[in-house]
């Protein structure tokens, strides 16, 4: 059943199972839609900013916390507000035993750069486990990655409005070799679940947050080139490569950040933390143990599909996208 997302602007972001009256089909057909822009599309930097503010015009009376890691998602969402001219915090979640010290150091670098008012909020992600809190969390806001769990128990800490930097759509290659843009699935809304249910809203998708943001990033040079027909597509398949198109989407956007060295989760001395724990190096521990019993709790979906309107991206045809999966 379709709905709409209701911490986007005018709730234009679509999603839901395909289906006329079940909220969730296991491994069922996901679907997911951009709504159609209702005014001229101008550069994705000016468009992050209007978002920055129509997001503040949207939560006028309470404070708006933005929640940074050590990603360049989350640095040129910082940019984009304080381009803006709009006020906020920052919230920086941290792991006992210096865990995502090598992730938040960039978070902590730049908000010292720009003397932000931020805070850290500690949150023992061995005890959240060990606990099975995401487990619960699994099962009340239907999210199987242990991950995403981790971060709606970081966000229930924030006491203001939190705003997360989910990034511009990705070009993605699906399992058939189908080439097309990558949007979040499943998983990824139950952040709306959660603001909804709880009644603690916030914004979660950041750069997805207006129509005409979504446009002006995927009609940057960076997507026009990967639908040309001499375009490597093997490059995608490689993670460095994956980290570089987003350095250059950002770059072409107008946004002057800090590359890094590749991408992190924040969770990678997590894994390796169980790994040798259990003295398990040759299979994925923390994905069995931690990964595992949420998906057979709830299944991915059996395929995504994007919709985009007209004329949004000239490049691609009907039905020309993949999920984030």
């Amino acid at each position: 059943m379709v709905r709409r997302a209701l911490y986007t602007h005018n709730q234009h972001l679509q999603f839901g199972y395909i289906s006329e009256t079940e909220e969730y089909i296991p491994q069922g057909l996901f679907y997911v839609s951009s709504g159609d822009t209702d005014k001229p599309c101008m550069s994705p930097l000016f468009e992050s900013m209007r978002a920055a503010k129509l997001i503040a015009e949207r939560y006028s009376s309470e404070t708006l916390w933005l929640c940074l890691s050590g990603g360049v998602d989350s640095e040129c969402m910082a940019l984009s507000f304080l381009y803006a001219g709009v006020p906020f915090k920052v919230a920086i979640c941290r792991f006992p035993e210096n865990l995502n010290a090598f992730d938040i150091q960039y978070a902590l670098s730049f908000c010292r750069k720009h003397s932000l008012d931020y805070q850290i909020f500690d949150l023992d992600i061995l005890q959240f486990y060990q606990s099975e809190k995401h487990i619960d969390l699994c099962r009340q806001y239907r999210c199987n990655s242990p991950q995403l769990t981790a971060h709606i128990e970081f966000l229930k800490m924030i006491p203001g409005v939190p705003i997360c930097p989910w990034g511009p759509p990705e070009v993605r290659i699906s399992p058939s070799g189908q080439l097309g843009l990558s949007m979040p699935t499943d998983r990824y809304f139950a952040f709306d679940r959660y603001f909804e249910d709880s009644g603690h809203e916030g914004v979660y998708f950041f750069f997805l947050y207006t129509p005409e943001l979504i446009k002006a990033f995927i009609n940057l040079p960076v997507y026009l080139d990967c639908f040309s027909l001499d375009f490597d597509l093997t490059w995608l398949n490689r993670n460095h490569q994956k980290y570089a198109f987003k350095v250059q989407v950002f770059s072409e956007a107008g946004f002057l950040f800090t590359p890094r060295p590749d991408k992190w989760t924040g969770f990678e001395e997590i894994k390796q933390y169980f790994a040798r724990k259990h003295n398990c190096w040759d299979r994925p521990i923390y994905e069995e143990l931690f990964r595992r019993p949420l998906q057979d709790i709830y299944p991915d979906p059996s395929d995504v599909i994007v919709g985009l309107p007209v004329g949004f991206a000239p490049y691609l045809t009907a039905n020309e996208a993949v999920s984030d999966d």
